[in-house]
């Protein structure tokens, strides 16, 4: 899944590449946080049932 960000929280401008085991490093107040919360909040949103989301998280 490819992430393309633009003028969300601390975040400018970031092109995010998300395939497989992905790392999200910075310093403090990088974005790092606000990454995390948008990759939830699609994820939240594509898996409207929360069973099935918990169980897809456990067979990785």
């Amino acid at each position: 899944m490819r992430l393309k960000l633009q003028n969300i929280g601390i975040i400018e401008e970031a092109d995010i590449n998300v395939d497989g085991i992905t790392l999200i490093a910075g310093q403090n107040d990088s974005g790092k946080s606000t990454i995390g919360k948008i990759l939830y909040a699609l994820i939240r949103g594509v898996n409207l049932d929360e069973d099935s989301f918990n169980a897809s998280k456990m067979n990785l």
